[in-house]
């Protein structure tokens, strides 16, 4: 937990300069998408820098400016990624090292599964534990699509496959469920 409220920190930090540092980035972007080594703690490492096909789909276009925006609002879209996952992450061993509470498969994405999910890794020492808090409750207002509070903290354990796993650091109140 000491492990998390310290990076917890560190994230707010960094996210404030990508905030920043953003628009400026996305300029050493080269046309094939790629950045330079030295920018990986901005950038996403599993996509190019026009983002995923659905990104590319809600801002298309070939232009220099329409290939700015689109990379820009990318990397506001997954601010800090690189460093949440390559500086901030945790090495999650194995499954049979979590001790997991909650639904298993609960998710935002369609189709929306309600509850939570908590599970913390039961090798490490306390301080250094990673543990993850996942929850999704879905309500109706009437005239609106269908929202519900999201809330990801800790780190990615979802899927519960071992590997690096990313700071999570997310409330979402309004998020459109499913």
């Amino acid at each position: 937990m000491i492990r998390f409220l310290i990076y917890a920190l560190l994230n707010i930090l960094w996210l404030i300069i990508c905030y920043l540092l953003n628009p400026v980035v996305v300029l050493f972007s080269n046309n094939l998408g790629e950045y330079p080594k030295r920018l990986s703690w901005f950038v996403t490492h599993d996509n190019w820098a026009d983002g995923d096909m659905e990104h590319n789909k809600r801002h298309p276009g070939n232009s220099w400016l329409a290939m700015y925006w689109r990379r820009v609002t990318w990397l506001y879209r997954n601010t800090g990624y690189g460093f949440r996952y390559n500086v901030l992450g945790y090495n999650l061993p194995s499954k049979i090292n979590l001790t997991i509470k909650g639904n298993e498969k609960i998710t935002s994405s369609s189709p929306a599964i309600e509850g939570y999910c908590f599970c913390y890794d039961k090798s490490k020492p306390l301080y250094s534990r990673g543990f993850m808090i996942y929850v999704v409750k879905t309500y109706k207002i009437p005239f609106a699509p269908r929202l519900g509070i999201r809330i990801y903290m800790g780190w990615k354990f979802m899927g519960f496959k071992e590997g690096r796993k990313m700071l999570a650091w997310h409330f979402n109140p309004f998020r459109k469920i499913g």
